[in-house]
This record gives structure tokens, C-alpha cells and sequence, in this order.
């Protein structure tokens, strides 16, 4: 029996922070405004940002200058998903 069946679609992201991730990237962010506006250990945020990225749902920009910085925003796959967490 698969346990992953009864689970929500982002369970392997994480049960509690990938959906609100989701969400917060409604729009492009760097990685101090996702944790301002989350409020949550940098850890726990940049796991979550790498299984999103994984998955396919994220995708991360580096831009140039000094000190290079990086953000993120949804895939258009993501979409779908944004729009479900939201109703949560």
C-alpha cells in the first residue's frame, strides 16, 4: 500500500511550509522576504525552496552584482497549486 496516496499533493515538500511557499510566491521573491514575511528558521525555508525547485514548481534566478542574490517564483505548473493553497 502506498502511503503517499492519502497524503495532499505537496506532501513530499513539506506538510506545513510548502503550501504557505506557495502562496508567498505569488510574486518573484528573494530568499530575506520570503523569510520576513513567513517568519520561519532560514533551514527550514531553504529545504522547502529546494524540494519545491525539485519538483518543478519553483524556479531560481540569480542575479548578477556584489553580493550576487538570488529570488524565486512559480513555474506555470505551480499555478494550479498557488490558487488550491490559497482556499486553504
Amino acid at each position: 500500500m502506498d502511503v503517499l496516496l492519502d497524503q495532499p499533493p505537496w506532501y513530499p515538500i513539506g506538510p506545513l511550509l510548502g503550501p504557505p511557499v506557495v502562496v508567498a510566491l505569488a510574486s518573484e521573491r528573494r530568499l530575506a522576504e520570503l523569510r520576513a514575511l513567513l517568519r520561519v528558521s532560514p533551514r527550514a525555508l531553504a529545504l522547502t525552496l529546494k524540494a519545491l525547485a525539485q519538483a518543478g514548481l519553483i524556479e531560481r534566478r540569480i542575479h548578477d552584482g556584489f553580493p550576487p542574490t538570488t529570488s524565486s517564483r512559480l513555474t506555470p505548473r505551480a499555478q494550479p497549486l498557488r490558487k488550491a493553497a490559497e482556499g486553504l
